[in-house]
């Protein structure tokens, strides 16, 4: 059997949303994916708005999760495979959440002033993630954002837009601290194609018929984004479209002698890592 790497192509990109674009807010979003000998980890994480850096804990927990996943599963691949089922992957990700907030606790607590504050601050995001091993490929999350494999998108929505941040599990105790949590496993023979993203990718599903800023060309469905070559073969393709979708522009209408402007429909930060099988 091939290895992975030759079995599968990856692609990603983010782009800031236009609030927060707009009120010159950096973009809390973050992706990061790295494989190692039979399995690949993607994981995107979107920080909490109202956190004041929440942008670090995204980057931070994004990095972590996917080098804990690649460690776990390297301690123990059995849980990680489909012959595992729901109940193996679900140990496996608890262990990995413990990873993640023990490290994350360390640097909370190695800033100083409130370990609370800190968690609030720096440390509040969610989290949408994606294993896929030689067997069995699984899609999980801590919070809202979407997700798609073999082309069915699923949107992970949270109650009054207050969604789970995987750090509440170092502010609170018992039944009411989130945990990462299985949303579809599937053999990784069937799987031709998935997709995780952060919720400001809703924006992007429903923008389908908008039309670019400053182009004729529309804004096109999201299958686009596992279905061109283009965007396996130059890493930064996913990106330059996302920043040509949501760009500002503005052209003067000659008949009505004024300015138009036209705003990318993308209004939150918007990111997402495409995982394809490669052609034969």
């Amino acid at each position: 059997m091939k290895p992975l790497t030759e079995q599968f192509e990856v692609a990603g990109g983010s782009v800031a949303g236009r609030d927060h674009r707009h009120s010159l807010r950096n973009s809390q979003d973050a992706y990061h994916c790295d494989a190692r000998r039979g399995v690949i980890a993607a994981v995107v994480c979107d920080g909490c708005g109202s956190g004041e850096h929440s942008e670090v804990g995204a980057q931070i927990g994004a990095r972590l999760a996917v080098e804990e996943i690649l460690r776990n599963y390297h301690r123990d691949p059995f849980d990680f495979g489909f012959a595992s089922g729901a109940n193996g992957i679900d140990s496996a990700l608890a262990r990995v959440q413990r990873s993640i907030l023990a490290k994350i606790q360390l640097l909370a607590d190695a800033m100083g002033s409130s370990f609370t504050e800190n968690i609030g601050e720096y440390f509040l995001f969610t989290l949408v993630g994606a294993i896929v091993t030689e067997t069995g490929t699984f899609i999980f999350s801590c919070g809202d954002g979407i997700f798609s494999l073999n082309g069915d998108v699923t949107r992970l929505t949270s109650k009054d837009n207050r969604p789970d941040y995987i750090s509440y599990g170092l502010v609170e105790s018992g039944i009411g601290a989130p945990k990462l949590s299985v949303q579809v496993f599937q053999p990784t023979v069937e799987v031709s194609s998935l997709l995780i993203g952060t919720d400001g990718c809703e924006a992007l599903l429903d923008a389908v018929d908008t039309k670019i800023p400053g182009k004729e060309d529309k804004v096109g469905p999201i299958n686009q984004f596992w279905s061109y070559d283009r965007y396996f073969k130059n890493p930064f393709a996913v990106g330059h479209r996302l920043n040509l979708i949501n760009r500002d522009m503005a052209r003067y209408d000659p008949e009505k002698k004024v300015m138009i402007e036209e705003h990318g429909p993308l209004r939150d930060d918007t990111t997402f890592i495409v995982i394809r099988r490669k052609k034969a």
